[in-house]
């Protein structure tokens, strides 16, 4: 009950960049270890041709590589991984990109 509104903001996020924004073959999910980047992560993942990269800190590196849904995940301190920037996907209000 309490993650199920998580889960509909994750929905939303997936439903947005599935009928927008999604042309682009790579997903960068910044807070990869929150509720709803990983709600977002999951069902984006279920999509063909995308790659979901999770960015988190090193701290919580190991627990996100551990969901399963994020195929690569970068550390804040070794963002310079992601040169050139793709597009990247914000669950954080306030981060807007």
């Amino acid at each position: 009950m309490l993650l199920w509104p998580l889960f509909v903001t994750s929905f939303v996020v997936d439903d947005f960049l599935a009928t927008r924004a999604l042309r682009r073959q790579h997903r960068v999910i910044s807070s990869a270890s929150a509720k709803t980047a990983i709600g977002a992560a999951f069902l984006l993942a279920g999509r063909e041709g995308i790659e979901v990269v999770g960015l988190t800190s090193e701290s919580n590196a190991e627990f996100v590589r551990s969901l399963g849904c994020y195929e690569k995940v970068v550390t804040y301190e070794n963002i310079d991984e992601l040169r050139p920037a793709p597009p990247c996907t914000s669950t954080s209000p306030a981060v807007a990109t």
